[in-house]
């Protein structure tokens, strides 16, 4: 039964021997994250930091979304409960990855509805 302890449930998964599927949860976090990115970079960053972060923040993303590939690639199916170390080393890096996708969707999203210029009223609702 899932709980709100992460790591009980992935040392739970683990022990049901399907800890490679976990890997799997990277790939559509990082893929929305790189979504938005690229959407804001299409609208138009504002300021040379700015964009600097998002480029920083894309290479990233790209990284978790080849490691969650690469991580479900290397356990094979079937495989047996990974050892303390493996499981401990394994378990960071997916969510350390989770955790960069989700400020990075955050982040790029505020920044991008702030940057259309959200909350101004459009011009046809404005009256004289």
């Amino acid at each position: 039964m899932p709980t709100l302890h992460l790591l009980a449930d992935m040392k739970t998964i683990n022990d049901a021997g399907h800890f490679r599927d976990l890997f799997f949860g990277l790939v559509p976090a990082s893929a929305v994250s790189l979504s938005t990115a690229f959407d804001f970079i299409c609208v138009k960053a504002r300021g040379e930091i700015t964009g600097l972060l998002v480029v920083i923040a894309l290479i990233l993303n790209v990284v978790v979304l080849l490691s969650g590939v690469v991580g479900f690639l290397m356990i094979p199916p079937h495989s047996p409960p990974l050892s303390p170390a493996e499981f401990s080393a394994y378990s960071s890096m997916i969510l350390a990855g989770l955790g960069f996708s989700l400020v990075t969707e955050l982040w790029t999203s505020g920044a991008a509805h702030r940057s259309r210029g959200a909350g101004q009223p459009s011009p046809s609702l404005i009256v004289d």
